[in-house]
Order: C-alpha cells, then structure tokens, then sequence
C-alpha cells in the first residue's frame, strides 16, 4: 500500500440520517481549514439490512435469484432516486465553499466490510463516521457499524462526530485535547492533531496534552519521582512535534496524572468544552478490546460532547 498522506483523502460514510448532518458538518470545517492539502472528499452510503426488510414484502420470491430481479433492481433504483441521491447532494453543498466537489457512490452489502474496503481501495486518509448508539442506555455497541470499522483496523484514521457539533456557537474545532500514552498510535495522534491545529491559525484556542498514568504502575511513595522521568518526556516530545508544525507555544498545555484515563480525559474535556480528542488506536481484537477496556473504546462509549480522532 502507497503512504497515506494525513488528512488528504475523506470518506464521509452517509445513512441519510439526521445524525449524518453532524459529520459533514465536521468533515466540511476541517476541508475548509485545510484548505489545498484535502485533494477528495467522498460521500458513501451503503444500502443494507434496513433497506431489504422494507422492500422485500414488494418482491416476488418465486424469483430465483433475488437480488438480480427486475422488481428489485427498479425498487433499489427508486429508493436511491427519491431518498438517497437528495440526501447526498444536500450534504455534498456543505463543501461549497472549500472548492471541493464530493463524489458519491452508493453500495450495497454488509456496512462496516464496505466501508473498510472502500477506505482501503480509494486509499483514504480519513474516515467519518458518527457513533452508533444502543438506544436504551446510549451506549455504543461492540457489534456497531462503528466498533467494526476500527477493530478492522484500516490504514485510515477515523473521525467520530460529537454532540458539540451540533452546539457550538464558535467554530466547530477550536479547543483539542491530545491523549498521550507513550505509544507510537499516540505520537502520531499528535502529529495528526498539529496539522489541524496549525491549519486553524487564530481559530485555535487551546491544544492540551493529556498524559494519564496507571497509579497501579507506580506503587509505593514515590509517585510524584515517577512522572518527572517518564511522562514529562512523553509531554515533551509531543509539544515538540506541535511546535514543528508552528502551533504556538502559548496555545500548548499539558496535564500530568495518575488515575483511570477515561475519566480523567472525560473531565479534562468537559471542563475546557473541549471539541475534539485525539487519541491513538492499538491493534486489538473485539474481545480482547472489550476485556481490557481500551482508553478509545471507553471514550467512545462515555465522551459523547467532543468529537473523536482515532489514529492508527
């Protein structure tokens, strides 16, 4: 696989839902402030179970092959027509004025393998999504659409939009937390947030660097030795990848602490209304994901205000 250039590629995966505005909406404002560097913005909507449970009462199954039937083909053909296409050219006019003009497509099958694929084959540097709840406890699911595209770990980083979005009275990014854990996911976490964050200039108000240490990790007295050697280098290296990128220094804080990362990112962002969280993603399976309690899979599910950038 060719590199992927950082925040060059968008694959905005469209359910022609309400929520679907939440994501163009993100998705335009980072296109807008990037300017020249985003060369294709994509608006995918892949047509699944949902769909054939509606229509399949209007087919006629002495029909040997379903899906290659006349009546099928001009239903999928009239849905797309009345319900898809109007969708997709109303979020398609969010990018006016970024000069960019998103092509569409429309594709049938299983929603999470076809927008990995399509992440892969049209070598993609950024997917956005919108998180897919429970309903019942507004929860994300481990079988979501969502969980299955980043536990099938593409090449692409992955944007989930956040409540703030549809809120915020400023710009839709203007204050960042970066979620540090020494790992090299979280560096280019960082590396990924100081192109968006030098790319909106004055809007920036404020990029913090969350450095979260297990207090099991430390027993003993001597916890506050501890930070000084490590996490204050982890801090630095990131604060130097931002100043590399000409974010200012003054727009830079940092935070150092022991506890449980969630929470403390979760308060963190809460108190500086923050709209979008950088963090890294590891390699893990579904299950295993789900035992340990990955800091991503517990943003997701508990930091639903901001949004969230999940970099391979």
């Amino acid at each position: 696989m060719s590199h992927i250039t950082p925040l060059s590629k968008f694959l905005l995966t469209v359910d022609c839902q309400e929520r679907a505005q939440k994501e163009a909406a993100l998705a335009a404002f980072m296109a807008s402030s990037l300017g020249k560097r985003v060369q294709v913005v994509e608006l995918l909507h892949v047509m699944a179970g949902r769909y054939l449970s509606q229509h399949m009462a209007n087919i006629d199954f002495r029909v040997d092959h379903v899906l290659d039937s006349d009546t099928f083909k001009r239903l999928r053909q009239d849905h797309i027509d009345k319900e898809i296409t109007p969708c997709l050219e109303e979020l398609g006019n969010r990018f006016q004025e970024t000069g960019i003009t998103p092509v569409t497509k429309v594709k049938d099958g299983r929603p999470a393998e076809v927008i990995t694929a399509e992440a892969r084959d049209g070598n993609f540097s950024t997917i956005f999504m919108e998180p897919r709840t429970d309903g019942g406890t507004g929860r994300i699911i481990m079988g979501s659409v969502t969980m299955g595209v980043l536990q099938s770990s593409p090449s692409a980083s992955v944007y989930l939009a956040g409540e703030s979005v549809y809120s915020a009275a400023h710009k839709v990014v203007t204050k960042v937390v970066v979620a540090l854990d020494g790992s090299p996911e979280s560096l280019r976490a960082c590396g990924e947030s100081a192109v968006l964050c030098a790319a909106l200039g004055e809007d920036l108000e404020a990029v913090t660097l969350v450095h979260v240490l297990d207090l099991a990790t430390y027993p003993g007295d001597d916890h506050e030795a501890k930070p000084g050697a490590q996490a204050e280098g982890v801090v630095q290296e990131a604060r130097d990848i931002l100043s590399s990128k000409e974010v200012p220094e003054e727009k830079i804080k940092e935070v150092i602490n022991y506890g449980d990362p969630v929470s403390i990112i979760q308060e963190i962002a809460q108190k500086e209304k923050t709209d979008l969280i950088y963090m890294g993603r590891k390699g893990r399976s579904a299950i295993k994901d789900l035992i340990v309690g990955g800091v991503s899979t517990g943003l997701i599910q508990k930091c639903q205000g901001p949004s969230l950038a999940i970099v391979p």
